[in-house]
């Protein structure tokens, strides 16, 4: 009886939107039957609730227990605590977006750099009147409404009470303590969906998910010199105006001074990249997550110091989402927020603007990450890279988190935007591993994952450096014979321990250590794939500038166009990212899970971009 219904339902509703008609009011919250009619009146004088009680319901995913970073003890919770769901719907044509993204994407094929509109991307993203319908009749059986809060209608937001949801989708919800931060997390161990509308769903969360805000890579951590050597270097050193004198020198000296700091000249040194002023018609945005801001006054001294030749009064574009804010409290100045913006600036922004985007801290979700995509989505123009400092380990998000997110970073693709995540500074696995543990969202094969590399001449991984192979999604095509010649020269290493036909992180790596920032008007050593990643997106800029200067089409989704073009990147052969109390993936000759495809030739990148 229960298909049944959904079947007339569906269909009803199907028609309705055909004929343009406006829904019935009993009904509205469905999506709308035909209004007026016997077979209307049918529909909505049905006792949906009694209908849905009849429904068998289909476990959709459990954990036998937390992560173990949650330990094992739960807290209930009261019955009437306020909850918000958000249910992901399947999508229209989600095979078809992929199709176009890589023919898009793939060097050669007629549709290269013919990036989607709005309205175009959103005809591939939004679910069927018959997925809409099914789930929306859901709802109103029980009594709720969903509000759309995606561009294209994917995803709805419900707002009840946990009793309310535990008998919604036969859940248990407590509250879960993360044992080294104190944060809470209201979560079940398992839900379930009713069949009739199960294939109509991708995903609802929270629900086993256990991510509760990304994960920042300490930059600090890792840094191999003390706040107070630096800043005597900076007063002694540079201060004396010795730098203008030191750098372009190509000789030991300037081998010297860049293995010791590794300024916005000596990345220029090293890649290649221009300083030579743009028309500033590309674009770049960094983000900025739980509470990490972007000091103004600090970036004017790091300019005043290590970009003497740029204009000190240089800055980068705010933009809040989602409560966000940008405190100048100089008490206030976040380390990563500090990191990305001045290095962003210091390398591109004498020609790329950049864009400083604070994610407000929105509690007990991991939503600011989906927030922010989609509110880019709702906008016409957008940053052409996207570059992040942030990440999570891919077993706490688990695969339907982790498909959602990385279906929402496949959409921006297909709009023409770079996206860019760092790989992280845990090289393998932290601590005691029973298998590595790749992280998130590195292991989506619709981002561009950056690792990291130390020294100057020559430079060799960064121990600290994460890669490896994800759990969740399989090695795309463009990197399978790549990753294959890894996996011989390997010889049955670590076997075991990783998934080998797993889509294989990071894709490029670029310098990551010794980096000079300034924070809270103090100067501060960093490193670590917070550093590499808005070094490498600067370039991308870079080339983005010269490329819409000819009236050509920005790179967009990198990664086809990467393996495609290894020429393009000096092969790393040094060095290696332990973990898990091993010596972790060694740097071999070709792609390897310590520096991906090497790090960038500017000139060579420029050839494969056609600019030469």
């Amino acid at each position: 009886m229960v298909a049944a219904f959904i079947l007339t339902a569906t269909a009803l509703l199907a028609g309705a939107h055909a004929q343009g008609q406006r829904p019935n009011n009993n009904f509205a919250a469905v999506g709308g039957p035909v209004a007026g009619g016997d077979s209307a009146n049918l529909v909505s004088n049905l006792n949906l609730g009694e209908i849905f009680k009849e429904s068998r319901m289909r476990l959709r995913h459990s954990r036998l227990r937390p992560p173990k970073a949650f330990g094992q003890a739960a807290t209930p919770v009261q019955p009437d605590e306020a909850l918000d769901l958000r249910i992901h719907l399947k999508k229209g044509d989600r095979a078809g977006l992929e199709r176009k993204l890589l023919e898009i994407a793939t060097p050669g094929h007629e549709n290269y750099g013919k990036h989607l509109s709005k309205d175009e991307l959103d005809a591939f993203v939004r679910p069927t009147e018959r997925t809409t319908a099914a789930v929306k009749a859901w709802l109103t059986a029980h009594g709720l409404e969903g509000k759309p809060v995606s561009p294209a209608g994917d995803i709805l937001q419900i707002s009840t009470k946990v009793k309310k949801a535990d008998s919604l989708i036969n859940a248990n919800y407590s509250r879960f303590t993360h044992q080294k931060s104190g944060q809470t997390a209201l979560r079940t161990l398992s839900y379930s969906l009713p069949e009739e509308i199960d294939d109509h769903v991708l995903l609802l969360e929270p629900t086993t998910d256990f991510i509760i805000k990304p994960k920042m890579w300490d930059p600090i951590r890792f840094a191999t010199h003390s706040a107070a050597n630096l800043t005597s270097f900076i007063g002694d050193f540079l201060g004396g105006g010795h730098l203008k004198s030191i750098l372009g020198q190509k000789d030991k000296r300037m081998q010297d001074f860049c293995n010791q700091w590794m300024t916005p000249q000596c990345l220029q040194e090293l890649y290649g990249f221009p300083f030579t002023k743009g028309s500033g018609t590309a674009s770049i945005a960094v983000t900025g997550f739980i509470n990490q801001w972007a000091n103004e006054a600090d970036l004017e001294t790091f300019l005043e110091t290590l970009r003497p030749d740029m204009a000190n009064t240089t800055t980068f574009t705010l933009q809040e989402l989602h409560g966000g804010e940008n405190n100048q409290d100089p008490t206030k100045a976040g380390v990563e927020a500090s990191l990305d913006v001045q290095f962003s600036v210091g390398v591109a922004g004498h020609t790329v603007p950049v864009t400083f985007i604070s994610v407000g801290d929105e509690g007990d979700n991991k939503n600011g990450f989906l927030d922010l995509i989609n509110s880019l989505l709702e906008q016409e123009e957008l940053p052409q890279v996207l570059s992040t400092s942030y990440g999570m380990d891919e077993a706490a998000v688990g695969p339907d988190l982790a498909n959602q997110m990385c279906d929402a970073y496949m959409q921006l693709g297909a709009r023409g935007v770079s996206v860019l995540f760092s790989s992280g500074d845990s090289g393998v696995g932290a601590g005691e591993c029973e298998t590595f543990t790749p992280t998130f969202p590195s292991g989506c094969p619709y981002v561009t994952s950056i690792g990291a590399t130390d020294g100057y001449a020559p430079e060799k991984a960064a121990t600290f450096s994460s890669g490896g192979f994800s759990n969740i999604f399989k090695a795309p095509a463009y990197q399978r014979e790549h990753v294959s010649g890894y996996l011989k020269q390997l010889n049955g290493t670590y076997s075991g321990l990783y998934n080998v036909t797993g889509r294989a992180f990071p894709d490029v790596s670029a310098s990551g250590t010794n980096f000079p920032v300034v924070v809270g008007a103090a100067w501060q050593p960093v490193a670590g794939t917070s550093a590499s990643t808005p070094v490498f997106g600067s370039m991308i800029a870079l080339l983005n500038e010269e490329l819409i200067g000819k009236g050509r089409k920005p790179l967009g989704f990198l990664n086809p166009w990467l393996y495609a073009n290894t020429n393009a990147f000096t092969d790393i052969t040094a060095g290696s990212n332990p973990g898990c109390n091993t010596d972790g993936f060694a740097a071999l000759s070709g792609w390897d899970p310590a520096t991906g495809l090497g790090t960038p030739l500017y000139s060579a990148m420029r050839k494969a971009a056609g600019l030469e």
